[in-house]
């Protein structure tokens, strides 16, 4: 179905006032009955972008890690192989925060996007450190992660209210 066959007063037909401008985002309709459904139908937008995110930055943080794994690499090939893995997590990120933002119908900010990121990133990153790398985390380095999600909080706290 096309956003034009849905009227403003239509239950899937959402009414945004950043800025002070009025505008009607239509959310796509979720097929019924015996219609396939897609998979981005089934889960919520928010947890559609968490997961999409949590992907992309599985991929970042191998692309700007990893080569420390493989000191025989020359930085032009450490270059390369790091564009490259990179390209996934840009291919995933632009759909991560698409359902996730207001004007898709998801529940987001852009601030909201970007610090749920930072809390994203700073997960995979401690993982990956551990795991791959071989890396314990220090106290000082739990504590500068754990002042980020407290950052990440204090956006997500009252995110429903302007």
């Amino acid at each position: 179905m096309r956003p034009d066959q849905f009227g403003e007063g239509s239950s899937r037909a959402r009414t945004l006032e950043p800025g002070g401008n009025k505008a009607v985002c239509y959310l796509a309709p979720v097929p019924t009955g015996n219609r396939l459904t897609s998979i981005a139908g089934l889960l919520p937008r928010w947890l559609w972008a968490v997961l999409l995110l949590t992907a992309s930055n599985i991929f970042m943080t191998f692309a700007w890690y990893y080569h420390f794994k493989q000191k025989a690499w020359p930085l032009l090939t450490a270059i390369v192989i790091s564009w490259l893995v990179a390209l996934p997590e840009y291919i995933l990120q632009v759909p991560a925060n698409r359902p996730g933002h207001v004007f898709s119908g998801g529940p987001f900010s852009v601030p909201q996007l970007m610090i749920s990121q930072d809390g994203i990133t700073l997960r995979v990153f401690a993982v990956f450190s551990i795991l791959v790398l071989k890396e314990k985390l220090r106290w000082a380095d739990a504590a500068g992660m754990g002042l980020v999600f407290a950052g990440v909080a204090v956006v997500m706290w009252g995110k429903g209210r302007a």
